[in-house]
């Protein structure tokens, strides 16, 4: 695994909402349901190599992308400014490691708003 999966599984290893997780390259994909899949990445916004969000797509596996979020890791993450650093294949953190605490904020954050397009279960049927 490189880097980028590797955070990534912190991540979006305990996203309750997703099952049949895959890490490949700067992304996480797993299912929501039998129709409909997550894809979860870094990003960058404007400055190239430096990665300061996770980019949230939920896709229809008929009809395509349904939605898509942009979070800033400043605004989950205790740091001011946190973000990952990819300096002609060196990649890291640059100037800060996550905490704990950090990588739980992130995974609630995705998890959250994946629920918005879980099918919830109501007496024993699925409500979409």
């Amino acid at each position: 695994m490189n880097f980028f999966e590797n955070e990534l599984k912190k991540i979006c290893g305990s996203c309750d909402t997703l099952s049949d997780k895959r890490y490949v390259g700067r992304a996480c994909i797993g299912r929501i349901d039998e129709n409909i899949t997550a894809k979860i990445e870094f990003a960058t916004l404007g400055v190239a190599d430096q990665y300061t969000a996770l980019k949230a797509s939920v896709i229809n596996r008929n009809e395509g992308k349904i939605d898509s979020v942009t979070i800033r890791l400043k605004e989950v993450m205790s740091a001011s400014n946190p973000y990952i650093w990819d300096d002609y294949g060196k990649t890291g953190w640059y100037g800060y490691k996550p905490t704990a605490a950090d990588y739980k904020s992130l995974s609630e954050s995705v998890d959250s708003y994946l629920e918005a397009f879980a099918p919830v279960e109501e007496m024993g049927m699925k409500m979409y």
